[in-house]
């Protein structure tokens, strides 16, 4: 259902089979969930996780698991050469956006979130609204500007 509502947007998806290496050495493989792409060029990561949000800072725990997500998407965007990262949540969530300077430019880690336990066309509603922000993040990353 993503990849539909981002085809209608003009985007793809190559889904998890796609994999770099963030080293010279090839030792340090990115495997992410989802690359999104205009045509061949990547546009942004995106990778999904079924677990809390993390992003409370009094929770000692949660923090450290944000924490690794981010550092997981931000190899992502270095590998990758992109700007922007998602990380997908299994909860709703609000939009929230930790900001990375880098060297020249500005990587973006963006948190989103989906709801799972709806149903039906509640659930198809749900897919299309995020497939909807994801173009977002996807379309701001070709015309944001160089840090």
């Amino acid at each position: 259902m993503l990849a539909e509502g981002l085809a209608a947007d003009g985007l793809t998806v190559r889904w998890g089979n796609e994999s770099r290496h963030l080293d010279r050495g090839r030792s340090v493989r990115l495997v992410p969930d989802m690359v999104i792409c205009d045509g061949p060029e990547a546009l942004c990561i995106a990778d999904a996780k079924y677990k809390e949000t993390g992003w409370n800072p009094d929770d000692e725990q949660a923090a450290a698991a944000r924490n690794a997500d981010v550092y997981q998407m931000l190899a992502y965007c270095v590998g990758y050469g992109v700007s922007d990262a998602v990380l997908i949540h299994a909860e709703p969530t609000s939009h929230e956006t930790i900001e990375v300077p880098l060297d020249a430019r500005l990587i973006r880690v963006h948190s989103l979130g989906i709801d799972l336990m709806r149903e039906g066309d509640d659930f198809g509603k749900e897919c299309q609204r995020l497939s909807r922000e994801l173009a977002g993040v996807a379309r701001t990353a070709l015309t944001a500007p160089v840090w």
